[in-house]
C-alpha cells in the first residue's frame, strides 16, 4: 500500500511530513535504522545487520508500494526520516487473514513532540482501511516508554514471552504480547 504525503504539526509547531517511503528513500532509510539501533537495544536488528541488508531496501520499498497487506510509513522532518512504522499481514491464508503485526520507532531526538501517538493513530486508521481486524505487536517488557504507548492507544497485554531477545551487554530478556482490536 502506498500512502501520499501529508505535512502535520508536532506539538512544538515544527512541521513534519508523513507518506510511505520510495526507492529513492532507501539511503535514507538505512541511515535512519543505522542511528535509531545505535539509541536502543529494542530495535529487531544490530547495526551490522541493517548493513548488509543496504541492498536490499530498494526494492523492498518498491515492493511494500505494491503488496496488499503491507504499508511503510515514515516521519520526514527537514526531509530526514526521523519516525517509521509497519502494518503486514501475519499470513494470507484466510483463517488468519484478519491479523496484522505493526511496529513503529522514533529518533530519540523527536521523542515528546507527539510522534509517536501521531504515527500509531496513522497505523491504527490504515490498518482499518486495510480490512484487518486486529492489530498485534511485540515489546521488551522493559521498554516503559513503548509499553506507555501502546495502552494509551487502545492495546492490551495478552502474553509474555519469556527470553525472547538476546542483547549484547544485557542478555535475555522478555517481551510483552500487545494486540487491539479495530
Amino acid at each position: 500500500m502506498y500512502v501520499p504525503a501529508r505535512e502535520f504539526a508536532l506539538s512544538d509547531g515544527s512541521i513534519c511530513v508523513m507518506k510511505s517511503p520510495t526507492a529513492n528513500d532507501a539511503k535514507n532509510m538505512v541511515n535512519y535504522l543505522k542511528e535509531v539501533a545505535k539509541e536502543t537495544p529494542y530495535m529487531i536488528r544490530y547495526i551490522d545487520e541493517i548493513e548488509q541488508s543496504r541492498r536490499e531496501w530498494p526494492i523492498k520499498l518498491k515492493n511494500a508500494s505494491e503488496q496488499e497487506g503491507v504499508l511503510y510509513l515514515c516521519v520526514f522532518f527537514n526531509q530526514k526520516i526521523v519516525a517509521n512504522g509497519t502494518i503486514c499481514h501475519i499470513s494470507t491464508y484466510r483463517k488468519v487473514r484478519h491479523r496484522a503485526s505493526i511496529s513503529i520507532a522514533v529518533l530519540e531526538e523527536m521523542w515528546h513532540k507527539g510522534i509517536g501517538t501521531t504515527l500509531l493513530h496513522e497505523l491504527v486508521g490504515y490498518a482499518k482501511k486495510m480490512r484487518y481486524s486486529q492489530i498485534e505487536l511485540e515489546v521488551a517488557c522493559s521498554n516503559i516508554r513503548a509499553i506507555s504507548l501502546y495502552l494509551g492507544c487502545g492495546f492490551q497485554i495478552y502474553g509474555r514471552r519469556n527470553h525472547a531477545y538476546k542483547i549484547d551487554g544485557i542478555g535475555l530478556i522478555d517481551e510483552y504480547l500487545m494486540y487491539r482490536q479495530l
